[in-house]
C-alpha cells in the first residue's frame, strides 16, 4: 500500500453547523464520551426525544452539551 493514500478521520477532524449559528468543533469533546444523533431539529413530530433525553438525564456520567 502507498502512503499517500492513506487518510485516517476521526471526529475530531470535523465541524458541524450549529442550530443557534456558528460551528460545533468535535474536536472540543475529545476525551469525552459523543454521542451522535441525527435529528430533524425543526420538525414537531419528535416524541421520541424524550425517551433519549431520559435516558441521558438517568445517569450522572452524561454531560450534555
Amino acid at each position: 500500500m502507498r502512503d499517500e493514500c492513506l487518510t485516517v478521520t476521526t471526529i475530531y477532524d470535523f465541524t458541524l453547523p450549529a442550530l443557534e449559528g456558528g460551528d460545533i468543533n468535535l474536536a472540543d469533546y475529545r476525551g469525552r464520551p459523543v454521542l451522535i444523533v441525527n435529528t430533524a431539529s425543526k420538525c414537531g413530530f419528535t416524541p421520541q426525544y424524550e425517551g433519549l433525553q431520559a435516558c441521558g438525564t438517568s445517569s450522572a456520567a452524561w454531560v450534555w452539551s
